[in-house]
């Protein structure tokens, strides 16, 4: 068998043996892995630069009768870029993945933006709010369809902005962020779906159920689902957060 080791020093005052070895080099210490440099990313719908919005689509694979916006959550401030690394975009790419096998089958396109900063970062301007208007100008370029969004977090926050847009039936929103104050003008005569879990410790519980009473008085429909023990990160009970996302959003679009 091969062997290595260092051997033991020689007695006091001699040299030391120098590395021996049967068959094997001196081991190194172990490389950290190269994160891949930020690139150009390039998607049917054209290119964008790191640091801008960019979008992506799973197609239903024939005729495109509704679709499904994915907005992912985010932080409070943060000007720094969204890449493929963010595990608030990739807990969003899992979602729109697992829209897509519930319901593209009923000819629905699941689209997924990846917004150019991180953070909300400015109450009066949001960071997020024009790279999602900007998203939906896309979704409307390629088809002319209803449209439900769904958004964990600081993207559901992000969807009741944008839900004033004509083509937006509703707003599925997971584990959302949504201060006291926010606005639900957006919502005015769109329906409205929060799911929130009773240990989430980074958004609240109650905020979102205040916020479901403030849009009775605006939305064409509201409901509050109590999703029990769970977090914020839509990591346990996977399987639950995915359907009644998928479910919800096909009650939305209306398409029977």
């Amino acid at each position: 068998m091969c062997r290595w080791g260092w051997p033991r020093s020689g007695r006091a005052g001699s040299p030391s043996r120098s590395w021996r070895t049967s068959c094997r080099p001196p081991p190194t210490a172990p490389r950290r892995p190269i994160r891949p440099a930020l690139r150009y990313e390039r998607h049917e719908e054209g290119r964008w630069e790191v640091g801008r919005p960019s979008i992506d689509r799973i197609d239903n694979g024939g005729p495109t009768r509704a679709a499904v916006l994915v907005l992912h959550g985010g932080t409070q401030r943060s000007a720094s870029p969204v890449h493929r690394g963010n595990l608030s975009w990739r807990r969003a790419a899992a979602l729109q993945r697992a829209l897509a096998a519930r319901i593209g089958s009923e000819g629905i396109d699941v689209w997924l933006l990846r917004y150019g900063q991180r953070g909300w970062n400015n109450l009066d301007d949001p960071a997020p709010v024009p790279d999602a208007r900007w998203a939906l100008t896309q979704m409307k370029q390629y088809a002319d369809v209803p449209i439900a969004l769904v958004g964990h977090s600081m993207g559901a926050r992000t969807g009741a902005r944008i839900a004033d847009d004509s083509l937006v039936r509703g707003l599925v929103a997971l584990a959302p962020w949504f201060p006291p104050g926010e606005p639900v003008s957006g919502l005015k005569e769109k329906d409205l779906v929060v799911a929130h879990g009773r240990r989430d410790r980074i958004t609240s519980y109650a905020a979102s159920q205040e916020f479901v009473r403030r849009c009775e008085q605006v939305a064409r429909t509201t409901e509050f689902v109590d999703r029990g023990p769970v977090g914020h990160y839509l990591l346990r009970d996977v399987t639950a957060w995915n359907d009644l996302a998928a479910s919800r959003a096909l009650q939305m679009l209306e398409l029977d």
